[in-house]
């Protein structure tokens, strides 16, 4: 068996994917980490250039249930997937523009196909479509066509597709239909301009955060620049949340989970039950409290750790007032733990060793 490589014939439109075998191992190896999108290089923010080593290259492709131990193995890896690829009428997952679904289905022949769309409202449409020809294979002795499906426009969501055509198994594939760009305001959509101001909220300072800015200065801040500043919105840093772990995992960046903020920026003190809750008020209170927020507001740097650490004993006590409560007192948990129950145990696992 042979290995799959793309050869480009550039008849109009056509690209013809053929067998061919690597030469030596590097090839293999190299290809096998284009197929399988390792990265192989990049440059550091000094300006240093850094090249994966073959045998760093070949850890990751085994991780990745790659076989990598010969050119053989790579060779072979490859086949698997470039057949599997072209043997199944369309990916398990496919991305597209919601004002101009196009897909991707792999056939045997030009034929007419049958696109079953189950759309997350739940309704359903079939379609009997046609599509433009593109790629061909030749895989195993038979040969394959590309075609392009133009779906039109479909609502935005994550939707369900399966495709049928005479002589070929059924395939399913999850459809998430994306806007063609990101929120555009329509006051700047006709060369309008609008100004505002941009900030880490975690460099804020003021007299009254634990030396982290929190939800509150967010919304003082916001205030003096729509009613001070005149200006129209406020540019933030990433909230969600992080291991708040000194020196390394403090990037906004870098989320432990995108689903949930970095409970770092709460203004403990504006929570409901904290007005009712008197351990947590004496906890804040007392002197050692007192001396550690003092010199948190008086850190060169922020101090990740420590007032996460100062927050997270605060909010235990808070919580425990909030699990007392009434059932009629938080009607909001219900339907959070409806909604985001299946990732809030996971965050708030990853939370628990900061």
């Amino acid at each position: 068996m042979k290995v799959c490589s793309e050869k480009y014939r550039r008849d109009l439109i056509q690209v013809l994917v053929s067998i061919t075998a690597s030469a030596t191992y590097e090839e293999a190896l190299e290809r096998a980490a284009e197929r399988w999108g390792v990265q192989r290089e990049y440059w550091d923010i000094w300006g240093k250039h850094h090249r994966a080593t073959p045998e760093m290259i070949a850890a990751v492709l085994r991780s990745l249930g790659v076989d990598a131990g010969s050119r053989e193995e790579l060779d072979e890896a490859l086949v698997r997937e470039v057949r599997s690829e072209w043997q199944r009428l369309v990916p398990p997952t496919l991305v597209t523009s919601a004002g101009s679904a196009k897909i991707p289905v792999r056939l045997r022949s030009e034929q007419p196909v049958e696109v079953d769309l189950s759309f997350e409202d739940g309704s359903h449409e079939t379609r009997q479509v046609h599509g433009a020809p593109g790629r061909r294979a030749e895989i195993d002795d038979a040969s394959y066509v590309e075609l392009t499906v133009d779906l039109g426009p479909l609502p935005l969501g994550y939707h369900e597709l399966t495709v049928r055509a005479e002589g070929e198994p059924p395939a399913t594939a999850r459809l998430i239909c994306c806007p063609d760009r990101a929120y555009f305001p329509k006051r700047v959509a006709d060369n309008g301009r609008a100004a505002g101001v941009g900030f880490s909220l975690y460099g804020i300072r003021s007299d009254r955060n634990w030396g982290c800015g929190d939800f509150t200065d967010l919304e003082r801040v916001a205030e003096w620049v729509v009613n001070r500043a005149g200006a129209s919105f406020v540019a933030l840093n990433p909230l969600h949340s992080i291991p708040n772990r000194q020196p390394y995992n403090t990037s906004p960046y870098l989320p432990n989970c995108a689903f949930y903020k970095n409970p770092i920026y709460i203004d403990v003190e504006r929570v409901t039950e904290f007005a009712n809750s008197p351990w947590a008020q004496t906890l804040v209170g007392c002197h050692s409290t007192q001396e550690e927020i003092r010199a948190l507001r008086d850190a060169k740097n922020v101090e990740y750790e420590r007032v996460f650490r100062l927050k997270k004993g605060i909010l235990r006590a808070v919580f425990r007032t909030f699990l007392h409560s009434p059932a009629s007192e938080r009607p909001f948990l219900a339907p959070f733990a409806v909604l985001d129950g299946s990732e809030a145990p996971v965050c708030a696992l990853l939370m628990v060793p900061s």
